[in-house]
């Protein structure tokens, strides 16, 4: 049995993703237990599937070039006015870690506006002017947000 006094990090696997790889769980709680500044992590992976890019069932995340999510969006960001850029995307992978302290402070954050815009909690993290790591990831996975994902994870599963 854990001692609750001695845990540091707790990680938020969330049911909508069945198929997460168990290293997964350690590249987002790693960060946390190496840096202490760091408050909540989560995970990226860059989007190969076209039609992801405008599925608003897909979360999209832009990050800075410390790792640092900039915003979680159901949208296509960054939009590519310009054609002559490269556009990469990243997806966002339902799986959370949060220093316990941080925690505590979250659970008491009021819902905020972008949150309630675009229906992702993760938001009101970055409206309340604290950060998240991402990490990318190169495991692919399944959020199962629709029966025709639900089928596919099936299928994966069996």
């Amino acid at each position: 049995m854990v001692n609750p006094l001695e845990v540091k990090v707790i990680v938020n696997i969330q049911a909508d993703e069945p198929l997460l790889d168990p290293v997964m769980i350690e590249n987002v709680a790693r960060p946390l237990l190496d840096n202490p500044a760091l408050n909540m992590a989560t995970l990226m992976k860059r989007i190969d599937e076209h039609r992801e890019i405008a599925d608003p069932n897909v979360v999209k995340v832009l990050a800075d070039k410390n790792g640092l999510a900039l915003y979680f969006s159901r949208s296509a960001v960054p939009y590519q006015q310009d054609k002559s850029v490269r556009a990469v995307y990243y997806k966002h992978i339902g799986l959370y870690a949060y220093t316990k302290d941080f925690l505590f402070i979250f659970k008491n954050l009021p819902e905020s506006y972008l949150e309630k815009m675009e229906k992702l909690e993760q938001l009101r993290v970055l409206e309340a002017g604290f950060r998240i790591k991402v990490i990318e990831t190169k495991v692919s996975t399944i959020g199962v947000d629709t029966p025709e994902d639900l089928e596919k994870a099936k299928k994966i599963i069996s």
